[in-house]
Parts: C-alpha cells; sequence; structure tokens
C-alpha cells in the first residue's frame, strides 16, 4: 500500500532542544532554553530542508534563536514565536522575503519586527481590553493572559479570562498591579512578571495553589512577593547544564552563575567548548561559588558586555588563558591576596 509519514525529518538543534519537519511545511522548534549557536546558515541541523520549510513556530520555553534559522526560505511565510521574551539575534531571520512574524503584543518578536520592517501579527485574539489610563489586556488563544502597556494596572475588568488561561505575562512597561489578577485558576500554571521593579499589591495573586509558579528577576519584587506569600518562584532562565560535577546557569538579567563543589572538567581546547558559548553575547557578569576549585580555558573569551567576574573561592586555581581576549573594562572581584588578585 502507499504510505505516506507525518514527518519529513526531525532531529536536535541544542542541548534541550528538538525540531520536526511535517508533511504540511511546518518546521516546529520545541524543547527548553536555547538554540545551538549558528555562525551561517550550513550550522543549522536542518539546513538540507529549507526549501520544503512554509512555516516556522518556536516553542514558548526556547530562551534562545539561533542566526539564520529563517534564511532565505522563499516558500516559508509564517515565523512564529510563542516565547514573549526569547532573545532573537540579528540575523535570526536573514534576508526575510515574503515572511511574517506572528507573535504577542510588546513581546521580543514584535520588536524584531518593528526593527527589521518585517510585517507583524499578534498571536490570534479571543479577547481584549483596557486595564489602565495606558495599559491593556490581551487573551490569546494559546491560553496566554497578556498585560502590556505603560504604568499601573488599576482595574480588573476581564471577567474570567484569567481563569481560562494557562499563563499570565505581565509585560515590562507594567509598574503597578492591583488586586485580583489571579484567583486560584487550576489552569494557570506560571505567572510572569517582566519587570524587576512591579510593585505588587498584597491581593494580586489570591487563593495561590500549588501548581502555579512565579517567574521573574533574581531579587525583583516578583521573588520578594513569591517569599512573602509561600509560593513558587523561579528565575527567569536563558540556560543551564552540567559542568560536569557543578552547574552553570545564564539568567535573563545577563548573570552566569557556577555553583556546585570540585573541578570543573570540560574541554577547553577552543572558546567553542565552553557550554555557554551560546550566550555569550548575553552575559554581564559571572559568579563564581566558594565551593569551585577551578576554571577551565575561554571561561571568559572577548564578552564585550561582560564587566565583572566575581570569585568566592580564595584558593581557585586559574588556567592562564581562563580569561583570554579581555575587554578594557572587565574587573575580577575577589578576596585580598587571594589567588583572583594575583591573577587579575
Amino acid at each position: 500500500y502507499q504510505f505516506e509519514a507525518f514527518t519529513i525529518a526531525d532531529g536536535t538543534c541544542g542541548p534541550n532542544v528538538t525540531w520536526t519537519l511535517y508533511t504540511n511545511g511546518l518546521l516546529r522548534i520545541d524543547g527548553e532554553y536555547a538554540m545551538a549557536k549558528s555562525d551561517s546558515a550550513e550550522d543549522l541541523a536542518f539546513y538540507d530542508y529549507a526549501d520544503k520549510i512554509s512555516a516556522i513556530e518556536i516553542g514558548p520555553n526556547i530562551t534562545k534563536i539561533s542566526k539564520y534559522t529563517y534564511y532565505a526560505n522563499e516558500a516559508c511565510t509564517s515565523f512564529t514565536v510563542l516565547n514573549p521574551g526569547a532573545i532573537m539575534p540579528e540575523e535570526a531571520i536573514a534576508m526575510p522575503q515574503n515572511v511574517e512574524i506572528q507573535g504577542y503584543y510588546e513581546s521580543t518578536a514584535q520588536a524584531y519586527a518593528e526593527e527589521n520592517n518585517i510585517p507583524f501579527a499578534p498571536v490570534p485574539i479571543l479577547a481584549s481590553g483596557s486595564c489602565g489610563e495606558n495599559a491593556s489586556w490581551w487573551f490569546h488563544e494559546t491560553g496566554m493572559f497578556n498585560i502590556c502597556g505603560t504604568g499601573a494596572v488599576n482595574s480588573a475588568v476581564w471577567g474570567n479570562y484569567p481563569a481560562m488561561s494557562t499563563e499570565i505575562n505581565v509585560g515590562k512597561g507594567i509598574t503597578y498591579l492591583s488586586g485580583h489578577l489571579y484567583f486560584g485558576s487550576a489552569n494557570c500554571t506560571k505567572f510572569a512578571i517582566r519587570n524587576p521593579d512591579t510593585y505588587i499589591s498584597s491581593g494580586t495573586i489570591a487563593n495561590i495553589l500549588d501548581s502555579l509558579v512565579i517567574y521573574g528577576d533574581i531579587d525583583s519584587t516578583a521573588q520578594a512577593y513569591a517569599n512573602n506569600i509561600n509560593a513558587n518562584f523561579k528565575p527567569f532562565i536563558l540556560g543551564t547544564g552540567p559542568f560536569p560535577e557543578s552547574t552553570w546557569t545564564v539568567y535573563a538579567n545577563g548573570e552566569l552563575r557556577i555553583t556546585g563543589r570540585g573541578p570543573t572538567t570540560v574541554s577547553d581546547k577552543t572558546p567553542f567548548d565552553i557550554p555557554w558559548d551560546a550566550f555569550r553575547d548575553d552575559i554581564t557578569s559571572i559568579d563564581v561559588a566558594a565551593g569551585i576549585i577551578n576554571l577551565p580555558g575561554f571561561t571568559y573569551f572577548n564578552q564585550e558586555n561582560c564587566t565583572s567576574i566575581t570569585i568566592w573561592n580564595p584558593n581557585l586555581s586559574f588556567k592562564s588563558n581562563t580569561v583570554a581576549v579581555k575587554q578594557d573594562n572587565l574587573v575580577i572581584y575577589g578576596y585580598k591576596g587571594s589567588t583572583a588578585e594575583t591573577y587579575a
């Protein structure tokens, strides 16, 4: 009998990221954290299937999109980004042709579309309205309840839509949240607050369920609020992984933290062997816990945005090229008389 597969091809395109190309032409990229770093279109795992792609969809937990994910794909007319905070490098959509970007209002996808003069369309909206002088709300068919604009959210006039949502996202421009944004919805498991200084009223989240997780930056008002109400909190993370006895994590605020105990044994023949290579441009500071006893070569390699390295182990072992191709504004912090001071 004649047989037709549901998919054309699939594979991985990052440590925690998969790609699947369906027979209808949809390229679905899903998983967690960053796509693999790419310096050319040929580096992409799905490059050989470019002429078969008619639409690209980036999953809600992908934190960084590879360069050249779209590269002059003549047949591809739609590029959808379902994470409102996903990092989009300048060449994420290279040589755009007849393509439209879909995403959430005030997302990085919308900003990217406007900066590059690419048509933008919101993910389909089921309902919307006003919730402040300069603030609006949008309920999308994906289950995202999105609050955008600037200033205060001072009215809850959206009826039962938050209870129908699976995720609530509060944009960076919102500075004040009034009460009753969340009131015990079993469907809603994620409450993301993207402004680290947003004032959160005591009753903003009412009738908290164990399944709810509050997301925000490290040391943000969202974290303090979660601690005050004994709710689950997770910081925005761009990527994480073993190192191998220790753990490395790059947070959305640009901080790279290396935690755990013992040595960091990893191949360090080139800068690209370091596991956080995909985030070098995003890192603004490095913090190395007291239990870490050594750092490999190329831990810091020409990271223009990174201005500080903090070493908490006074006897940490460095390689000559642990800091390779340093920037003039880089400062190493550590104890007086430590190996960090000697290395600096």
